[in-house]
């Protein structure tokens, strides 16, 4: 995570949902510096900006009712050879790396044949191998993946930007925070995880409650007329087909489904509602506060995934930024700095 992690505050999306524009464009700058940087000599370096953000617009691509997946690697011209390729493509047809909608159908190649789509950086000359060495590479999946430099994980990307968070939830987090509450259990667990990674994954928001009641409360939403058990893996599939609904799963301390579709709110909790995270992280805080024999756990559409109990955030950790000690009150003179 060389290149985002020098620069903690541009993880987009860790502590607020919608974050400004301006601080994205920073996570590209300094993905975009760091390449640069690392390619001097590389005739690649001179095409890192067309290659950040062709990479980015294939990922926001819709293809055939799906979002991209597949290998695109990037190889300089000095170091492509023709004969290393399982198909090239007439030099006179190449398409444009800024052609969005055809590199993302190309991709759909690497997928199914487990090969890789492989650009110059200007155009597509090709498909090789997925064992075809790669200055750059990005992993699609589902519109989401990782960014590499040669083995370096340099940094993710996810809904048309760049991010330090990994596009997997580290989800022992998750599962840790449960646990504090008093709450175990396997097949609870394993069905909070599931659904968690399969929204991630399709790049959705939902919420899930665990009612900790001795009988589940009586909500509005869509009620079943048995407990769902999620330890069968198509049970997992269907809860999890159904936390694109609006509304929250509601789940008993056993892994078994109850509800889904259901509205959560409370009281208004002054002290710890922040409106900048939007209406899903508020309702699953004031729910949380008014019923203490619950947890909520809520996935924003950008993947941070937050866990409330009592009304208290207890996953991820918040942590506060120390006061600096030090700052310059008297920067030298672009002259004085161009100089040095």
């Amino acid at each position: 995570m060389a290149s985002l992690l020098l620069y903690p505050q541009l993880a987009i999306g860790h502590r607020n949902e919608a974050a400004p524009a301006a601080v994205e464009s920073y996570a590209l700058l300094a993905v975009a510096h760091h390449l640069k940087d690392k390619l001097q000599g590389n005739t690649l370096g001179s095409h890192v900006d067309a290659i950040l953000h062709a990479i980015l617009e294939v990922s926001s691509a819709h293809e055939e009712g799906s979002r991209a997946s597949g290998r695109l690697a990037f190889v300089s011209e000095e170091e492509l050879h023709l004969e290393q390729l399982r198909i090239a493509i007439s030099a006179a047809e190449r398409p444009r790396l800024q052609a969005t909608k055809h590199v993302a159908k190309l991709l759909q190649v690497s997928r199914i044949d487990d090969a890789a789509i492989v650009s110059e950086g200007r155009r597509i000359v090709g498909v090789a191998d997925r064992s075809m060495p790669a200055m750059i590479r990005a992993e699609f999946e589902d519109g989401q993946g990782d960014l590499y430099l040669r083995e370096e994980l340099v940094c993710c990307f996810r809904n048309g930007r760049y991010t330090a968070l990994r596009r997997t939830a580290d989800l022992r987090g998750v599962r840790q925070a449960i646990e504090r509450c008093g709450v175990s259990g396997k097949t609870l667990a394993v069905a909070v995880e599931n659904v968690i990674t399969v929204a991630r994954k399709q790049g959705h928001g939902c919420t899930l409650l665990i009612d900790l009641a001795d009988f589940p409360r009586d909500l509005s939403g869509h009620h079943l007329e048995s407990a769902l058990d999620l330890t069968p893996d198509t049970n997992q599939r269907l809860a999890s087909a159904m936390a694109r609904i609006d509304g929250a799963l509601q789940l008993d301390r056993e892994g078994r489904l109850h509800s889904f579709g259901c509205l959560l709110d409370g009281p208004r909790v002054r002290e710890t509602e922040d409106r900048s995270r939007g209406a899903r992280y508020n309702s699953a805080l004031r729910f949380s506060a008014q019923h203490h024999d619950s947890i909520v756990i809520t996935v924003s559409e950008d993947g941070p995934v937050s866990v409330f109990h009592r009304g208290t955030l207890t996953h991820p950790v918040v942590l506060e930024w120390p006061e600096p000690t030090h700052m310059e009150m008297d920067p030298p003179t672009l002259e004085r700095w161009l100089a040095v």
